[in-house]
C-alpha cells in the first residue's frame, strides 16, 4: 500500500531544484509531497539540499558507467521485477469494491478504534530538588492569568532540567494522561485550565512543576473523518486473502521444480 501510494506521488510530482539541467521533483521525499511546503523553511531547505546531493552523486555515477557493471544489471533487474510486481498489486487494489455500508458497519462495530482520549497542553518546570521546586511556586503562586503563563515559561527556559522543553519555555503540547508516568498524569489532568500545581509532584525523573495551559474531552471521530480510511484498510485486508488465492492458483497451474 505504501508503494501504491508513492507511485501515486510520482505521477503527480513538482520540481523542486533542477541540478546541470535536470529537475528533481518533490515526488523523491515520499508519498505526500504536499508536506514538504508545509515544513518551515530551514527545514525543508536541509531536506532538497540533500536531494541535490544525491542528485550530484547519481549523475558521477552514471558519468563512471556504473551501470555497465554486473552488479548493476543484477540489481536492476530485481528491481524492475519489484515494480513489475508492485503495480500488479495495485492493478488488485484498485479492482477491489467496498461499499460504503461495508465501511459503515465496521465502523459501528469497531468504534472503541476511533476514539481520541482526553487531552491536556500544558508545560512544566523539572528540578532535581523539593526544596528548589517549593521555592519556583513561591515565587509563581501570587501570580494568574498571562503574567502566570509567561513567567513559567521564562523560569522553564532558565532553570528546567528537562533541556528539551526548556527550549520552549516548559511546553510539552498536547498529551493523553497515560502519554506521562502516573503521578504527573494524574497531577495534569486534575488540574483547571490556566492553573499550577500547588505543591511538586515527584517522579523518578525530579520534581515537576506543571502548568495547564488547555484540556480537551474524549471524543469518537465520525464516520465521515474516516470513512476513507476505513475503505483502504478493508480493501487492505480483502487484497490479503485475494492475491493469497491468487497466488495459490498460479502456483497449481505451474511446473515447479525444487532443486
Amino acid at each position: 500500500l505504501i508503494a501504491m501510494l508513492a507511485l501515486a506521488g510520482a505521477l503527480n510530482a513538482a520540481p523542486v531544484a533542477v541540478v546541470n539541467g535536470e529537475s528533481i521533483d518533490d515526488a523523491i521525499f515520499g508519498p505526500n509531497p504536499a508536506e514538504l511546503k508545509q515544513m518551515p523553511a530551514d527545514a525543508r531547505k536541509r531536506l532538497i539540499d540533500s536531494a541535490i546531493d544525491r542528485k550530484l552523486v547519481l549523475m558521477e555515477a552514471k558519468k563512471e558507467k556504473v551501470e555497465n557493471s554486473k552488479e548493476y544489471k543484477t540489481l536492476a533487474q530485481l528491481a524492475e521485477e519489484n515494480v513489475l510486481i508492485q503495480l500488479w498489486e495495485k492493478k488488485q487494489f484498485d479492482a477491489i469494491k467496498v461499499s460504503d455500508t461495508e465501511a459503515q458497519n465496521f465502523y459501528n462495530q469497531n468504534k472503541n478504534q476511533f476514539v481520541i482520549p482526553a487531552q491536556v497542553r500544558a508545560k512544566h518546570i523539572l528540578v532535581q530538588s523539593k526544596a528548589e521546586a517549593d521555592a519556583i511556586i513561591k515565587e509563581l503562586s501570587a501570580l494568574k492569568g498571562e503574567a502566570l503563563s509567561a513567567k513559567f515559561s521564562e523560569i522553564a527556559a532558565a532553570k528546567s532540567i528537562d533541556k528539551g522543553s526548556a527550549a520552549a519555555g516548559g511546553e510539552l503540547g498536547w498529551f493523553p494522561k497515560t502519554q506521562m508516568v502516573p503521578a504527573f498524569g494524574d497531577a495534569a489532568f486534575a488540574l483547571k485550565n490556566g492553573e499550577m500545581t500547588k505543591k511538586a509532584v515527584q517522579s523518578q525523573f525530579g520534581y515537576h512543576i506543571i502548568y495547564k495551559q488547555d484540556s480537551k474531552a474524549q471524543q469518537t471521530l465520525t464516520f465521515d473523518r474516516v470513512k476513507d480510511n476505513i475503505i483502504g484498510n478493508l480493501k487492505a485486508q480483502k487484497l490479503q486473502g485475494d492475491l493469497a488465492k491468487k497466488v495459490e492458483n498460479l502456483r497449481k497451474n505451474a511446473k515447479i521444480e525444487y532443486k
